[in-house]
């Protein structure tokens, strides 16, 4: 399961970064082999929330731990 979060942000990063370069939603799909409408999505919100769209959380919210410490 780590390996596929590691994939998703790894994805994530390579979409932003050839919209970095100047490809369009299309291009960038295909460069990273994903579909037109994640590039587009992961593009409105890197400029919505900036780095916090990599890691899929809302820039703004606090995450409460699921486990105590103890466990």
């Amino acid at each position: 399961v780590l390996w596929n979060v590691q994939d998703g942000v790894l994805t994530r990063v390579r979409c932003l970064l050839h919209s970095d370069d100047g490809l369009t939603d299309q291009q960038v799909s295909e460069a990273v082999g994903c579909h037109h409408g994640t590039a587009q999505r992961l593009r409105k919100r890197y400029t919505e929330d900036g780095l916090a769209a990599i890691t899929r959380r809302k820039a703004d919210r606090i995450y409460e731990t699921k486990l105590s410490r103890s466990h």
